[in-house]
């Protein structure tokens, strides 16, 4: 039986198969790792506003590309259903919450925020690339978690914001805010920067794979 599951959310535009082979290609060892099963959803394709209404694979709609922009709560809720459909399956298969972890790159990885926030009792978070909107429905739920019974997210290094630092497309501030704004509502929030543009890069999903391979291990997250 794998030890570890992990839920890996695209950004928009891409698809489950996409990011798997994106991955794949940049670290070979995180996918064949025999010890997680992985999962790779892809978003449902619906009408992207960001892109003049031009039907794409995205898992919520977007007007501008901004964190003061307004979020999509409805598609964002549609979302973070499917994702739960997918960590169900992967409890149900034996692998226990604790050891599952749910990852996102760009969009993938507001999503993956999200669900935390929905779910702190999972393993874990890793978000890279991404940030919640000023006005997030986030951000009021995220304040109950740092008292709740069974709030795994609560515990140090459980939640992992992350950033390129060339990007060009989001801006490494935007992470950054977002993780200053998670720190003040109580998670500890571990924040990694490296090089790279908005992409899966070698350092980024090196440290992944080392951070889900830690953590389903022991149980306990490592010290940083």
């Amino acid at each position: 039986m794998r030890r570890a599951g992990c839920v890996l959310l695209h950004g928009s535009g891409d698809t489950g198969a996409g990011i798997r082979d994106w991955a794949a290609a940049v670290v070979p060892s995180l996918l064949s790792d025999p010890n997680i099963q992985f999962a790779f959803p892809t978003a449902p394709r619906i009408s992207y506003s960001l892109i003049g209404g031009t039907p794409s694979t995205v898992w919520f709609d977007r007007e501008d590309l901004h964190p003061s922009a307004q979020e999509d709560d409805e598609g964002i809720a549609r979302s973070i259903a499917a994702v739960e459909r997918e960590v169900d399956a992967m409890t149900s298969a034996g692998i226990p919450e604790q050891n599952v972890f749910v990852v996102g790159f760009s969009m993938g990885g507001c999503l993956a925020l999200h669900f935390g926030i929905h779910r702190p009792s999972i393993g874990g978070v890793w978000c890279m690339s991404s940030f919640l909107a000023h006005d997030s429905m986030a951000w009021a739920a995220t304040e109950r978690i740092a008292g709740e019974d069974g709030a795994r997210l609560a515990e140090p290094g459980r939640l992992v914001v992350c950033h390129g630092l060339q990007d060009p497309m989001v801006l490494p501030a935007w992470s950054l805010e977002t993780t200053k704004k998670l720190r003040a509502c109580g998670l500890p929030v571990r924040y990694e920067t490296y090089p790279g543009d908005h992409e899966l890069t070698v350092e980024g999903m090196s440290m992944l794979h080392t951070w889900i391979t830690d953590l389903s291990r022991v149980g306990q997250p490592t010290e940083n």
